[in-house]
């Protein structure tokens, strides 16, 4: 997936893009995200960007399908399987209480995976091009 955006900072072989969400518009989940239209995101910079270039980043597939799975499948999954296992031996209140006990839980992992991928490369953005706008004017 191809995303466009404006370099606002580097960080050694990093860049910090802020993407207007152009790829969202195609998106099968963008009624799940939140943070707006504009989003900061960090990818590798292996083109030497500079802070202000517009550029092309390139976000891996296999990055956005684990995280729909790991964010919405899971969760959902836990909670209304906890939920509905529970509900047969141990009744509505408990069963309900299992299912969020599950879904607290998998986000404590969900934040401990996250901590061990960020520097994954392989599911990382990444800087592909510089766009060419014309300042002249």
């Amino acid at each position: 997936m191809l995303e466009s955006g404006t370099v606002i900072k580097t960080e050694d072989s990093n860049a910090f893009v802020e993407v207007a969400g152009s790829g969202c518009k195609t998106c099968a989940a963008k009624a799940f995200c939140t943070g707006g239209e504009k989003r900061i995101v960090q990818a590798e910079n292996t083109i030497g960007a500079k802070t202000g270039d517009k550029v092309t980043l390139e976000i891996p597939q296999k990055s956005f399908y684990l995280s729909l799975t790991f964010i919405f499948l899971i969760p959902i999954v836990l909670l209304c399987g906890g939920f509905l296992v529970f509900n047969r031996l141990l009744g509505e209140a408990v069963s309900g209480l299992i299912g969020l006990f599950l879904l607290i839980l998998w986000f404590v992992i969900l934040r401990w995976i996250d901590k061990r991928q960020k520097n994954n490369i392989r599911l990382r953005p990444k800087i592909v091009q510089t766009i060419e706008t014309d300042e002249q004017g």
